[in-house]
């Protein structure tokens, strides 16, 4: 009894020595990982809990794979950002991450990953450019004389709607095309194809050519144009005048000096004239002497207010008179013509 006893003691101790003594978790070479973010590799810590797994070998990488493969484009966008697309809109060749490229052809990325071998389980992110004709040849697909296109942006391939016009080679206007018969789908010979209609392009049509035309020299001015140094004095009627006739009302006032116009920079006092304004309107236009100083009106309305002022005109500037009114007479009464009464006849007796 006592040996048995004495054996189940030894194991006791033997048990509770190999727990003590037990090879202990190097905590620094266990591997663990953030599992909110697999694809953010492995990581040794002593302190795997704070990344909310247990002692796993290892997250679950997205990347095993050593060699570079296609993924979706958010992967690279969110790790490295977006690509940089090109799309040749140029008649020539355009310089892209594909290389020199022709008009109308789209280069565009394909996010790519594979694992990182410094760090495990991580990814790794990068573009590789491909590229592919837009077929954005012009057609007539409306019976209108603008022409559809197809086009390129730095989003893709896109087809439809109104987008050229063929203009003339001065800017003057518009060729037609696709109407009357007239699909070919190019711009006539001596033509030129402007974009149009959307986006930052202007209106289709001569809107779309304007910018072709050359713009018209504007000559030096061999002078600066100045106002005339007086202004015209109105003497009839007087300001407040009432019972003015309708017919044949005279305006007179009194004119500026010779050398009063100011500067007119066609040195011609055939520029000079006085204008007569009433109610606003100019009513002396092409005067037989534009430099009376008088104008008979005529065709008024009764019992009426008129404003009038008089400018001394130089040909590019004017200066004006004070105003004054004056009221024209009221509209006769009807006065009705009396009846005759009959006088008897004397009676001889």
């Amino acid at each position: 009894m006592k040996q048995v006893l004495g054996k189940l003691i030894f194991l006791l101790v033997l048990v509770g020595f190999l727990l003590f003594f037990r090879p202990k978790p190097v905590w620094g070479l266990v591997n663990c990982c953030d599992s909110n973010h697999p694809d953010s590799g492995c990581r040794f810590s002593d302190d795997c809990a704070k990344y909310q797994s247990k002692l796993l070998k290892c997250c679950y990488s997205d990347c095993q794979s050593t060699d570079w493969v296609d993924t979706s484009l958010d992967k690279c966008q969110g790790a490295i950002g977006k690509p940089t697309n090109t799309c040749c809109t140029s008649s020539g060749s355009c310089d892209s991450n594909c290389g020199s490229i022709s008009q109308w052809t789209y280069c565009y990325g394909v996010c790519q990953k594979k694992a990182n071998s410094d760090i495990s389980g991580a990814c790794l992110y990068q573009y590789r450019y491909a590229y592919r004709s837009c077929g954005t040849a012009d057609s007539c697909i409306a019976p209108h004389p603008y022409l559809n296109a197809g086009r390129c942006d730095l989003d893709g391939c896109t087809v439809g709607g109104i987008y050229k016009t063929c203009c003339n080679a001065d800017g003057t206007g518009t060729t037609v095309n696709c109407q009357h018969g007239q699909f070919t789908g190019t711009c006539p010979e001596g033509s030129i194809t402007k974009l149009c209609g959307f986006g930052e392009h202007p209106a289709c049509g001569a809107a779309a050519c304007a910018s072709l035309a050359q713009p018209t020299a504007t000559p030096t001015p061999s002078c600066t144009c100045t106002e005339p140094i007086a202004a015209p004095t109105l003497t009839s009627p007087d300001n407040g005048a009432t019972n003015q006739p309708i017919n044949n009302l005279t305006l007179s006032w009194n004119g500026i000096g010779q050398y009063q116009w100011g500067e007119d920079c066609n040195a011609s006092a055939n520029n000079y004239v006085y204008k007569v304004y009433l109610n606003g309107n100019w009513i002396n236009q092409n005067p037989e002497n534009p430099l009376a100083t008088s104008f008979t009106v005529s065709g008024l309305n009764f019992n009426t207010t008129y404003t009038w002022y008089v400018e001394a005109w130089n040909g590019c500037k004017g200066r004006n008179s004070e105003s004054r009114t004056f009221t024209t007479v009221s509209a006769p009464t009807n006065t009705p013509t009396p009846t005759p009464t009959n006088t008897p006849n004397p009676t001889l007796t």
